[in-house]
């Protein structure tokens, strides 16, 4: 996980969080994430996400996740 804290949200701040896929392989899916308070971005996030077996070692992901465009 990356992530750059640029400004804080306050308690009744209306933020808009938008997530995208940023890259994906046969075992990790990449995300992109921006929150912003109006048109100013407050947070910017890439979380990297893999898919392992219960013995912690990387599996493909399932099939449903080749349908998502990157």
């Amino acid at each position: 996980m990356d992530i750059n804290y640029k400004k804080p949200a306050r308690l009744g701040d209306i933020i808009d969080v938008t997530t995208n896929v940023a890259g994906m392989t046969n075992a990790t899916i990449t995300l992109r994430h921006k929150i912003l308070r109006g048109a100013m971005p407050i947070v910017e996030a890439n979380v990297k996400i893999a898919c392992i077996d219960r013995k912690g070692k990387p599996q493909r992901l399932p099939e449903v996740f080749s349908q998502l465009e990157v």
